[in-house]
């Protein structure tokens, strides 16, 4: 396997025939310029090349479709990463070789998400927070589409990104329009909602009821990651797993990762 880009994390494990690969992204991108699309294009072709047992892609944030370039001056790998980021195009490069795809940790009802911070005491953390959590964290990815559609549209219950996070929020029965967002924004940090000024926010850090958030879905993401890793190793499978290598170096997945056969890191 090649040698990651600087501050990538890079883990192996493997039995017989049965490998897994785990590529951790210091930084989520869309710039085919970065050294991180390289190594991932290069670790991807070596882990075929292997022929790997039963492979299977595991990707961050929800299983997308493959996209393909209509124009040859452009690849398949640098179109689907300019559209949507390390994940797309591990969806397109697994769609290429017809390697099944999933996600590591499918996204929790976001009831779910609330009912543990009013178990945990953040009572004052309701409804709209956890959901304009989940909208903030994803302006970054609007702001890197190409083509860009308007906020709206990225918005819309119609689009991808509405079919693959709206439709969990109806079991908390509220209404999550723009001007929830905007009603939002302005309760949370005195101002008028501005998609350009979130995209400079660490949302994480922004403000104490955002940090409750991020702390319960972080680590109920990294704890079914584990599990995920885990079950497809029980079940003979060769996972190539791409993530941000914060949810890789958690606890929950590194003990995980650290337990199976002739594991290694760098």
């Amino acid at each position: 396997m090649p040698q990651p880009s600087a501050e990538m994390f890079f883990a192996t494990a493997e039995h017989d025939n049965q490998k897994l690969v785990a590529l951790g992204v210091h930084s989520h991108f869309n710039n085919p310029d970065d050294p991180q699309f390289g190594t991932i294009v290069e670790t991807w072709r070596e882990y075929l090349e292997q022929e790997p047992v039963a492979p299977i892609a595991v990707t961050e944030g929800g299983a997308r479709e493959p996209r393909f370039s209509d124009d040859p001056a452009v690849p398949d790998e640098v179109y689907a990463l300019r559209l949507d980021g390390e994940m797309r195009l591990l969806s397109t490069l697994a769609g290429k070789a017809n390697v099944p795809l999933i996600t590591g940790e499918p996204m929790p009802a976001y009831s779910e998400i609330y009912d543990v911070l009013r178990q945990t005491g953040e009572a004052g953390v309701d409804p709209s927070v956890v959901f304009y959590y989940y909208f903030a964290r994803n302006v970054p990815q609007w702001t890197r589409m190409e083509p860009q559609p308007s906020l709206d549209e990225f918005f819309d219950p119609n689009t991808n990104w509405g079919r693959n996070r709206l439709p969990r929020f109806s079991d908390l029965n509220a209404d999550y329009s723009p001007s929830t967002i905007n009603a939002t924004h302005q309760r949370l940090y005195g101002e008028p909602f501005d998609p350009m000024k979130v995209v400079t926010y660490d949302i994480d850090a922004s403000h104490p009821d955002m940090q409750c958030v991020a702390d319960t879905i972080y680590e109920q993401r990294d704890r079914a990651l584990g599990k995920t890793i885990v079950r497809l190793w029980n079940e003979g499978r060769s996972p190539f797993v791409l993530y941000h290598q914060g949810h890789l170096q958690s606890a929950p997945v590194h003990v995980e990762l650290a337990a199976l056969p002739f594991y290694t890191e760098r």
